[in-house]
């Protein structure tokens, strides 16, 4: 049900809900305006589970609704912080179990290309890395690039590997 989600928000405009999630929706965008996050990048206070949707922040108060969790922590098999060969920048290489290549291969392919559409990871329901996919990834194997200093790239790896690992749909409001 969430791939379907993400296919039909991110065929039409951002922070559009297909039509028979409406109303759903609309009550998540209001829940989510009224949301407070905490100052100093401290972790939100919310009950993260799994199968609802989330309302949630990141560290430099930005504001997140995330679909229900599409891959959990278990799924990652490695995770690891590199540098690729000819590359210059730090990213974190991710490796994910069948079930959680399955999911990945059916939520990069509705999102992929779409930079409104995010995925977001939280831990203990603070949103710690958000990106769009640039193409689909059907072999469990992601490269997550960005800006990331050696000890960013660490952290985030180190949290994907012994961490919660909630990925989800983040639709533009």
């Amino acid at each position: 049900q969430s791939v379907e989600i993400a296919n039909s928000a991110s065929a039409g405009t951002p922070g559009t809900p297909p039509e028979e999630y409406a109303d759903a929706f609309n009550a998540l965008a209001t829940q989510m305006n009224e949301f407070d996050c905490p100052p100093g990048g401290e972790a939100p206070d919310v009950d993260e589970v799994a199968a609802e949707p989330l309302v949630t922040c990141d560290d430099e108060g930005g504001k997140y609704l995330l679909s229900p969790m599409l891959i959990d922590g278990t799924q990652v098999t490695d995770a690891s912080a590199t540098v690729p060969q000819q590359g210059v920048s730090w990213t974190v290489q991710l490796e994910l179990d069948d079930k959680g290549t399955d999911a990945l291969a059916d939520v990069s392919s509705a999102m992929s290309g779409n930079q409104n559409a995010t995925f977001a990871i939280t831990l203990d329901g603070q949103v710690i890395s958000s990106a769009y996919f640039q193409q689909t990834i059907s072999d469990g194997q992601a490269q997550i690039s960005g800006d990331f200093t050696q000890e960013e790239a660490q952290g985030l790896a180190n949290s994907l590997k012994y961490g919660a690992l909630p990925l989800s749909f983040k639709p533009s409001v």
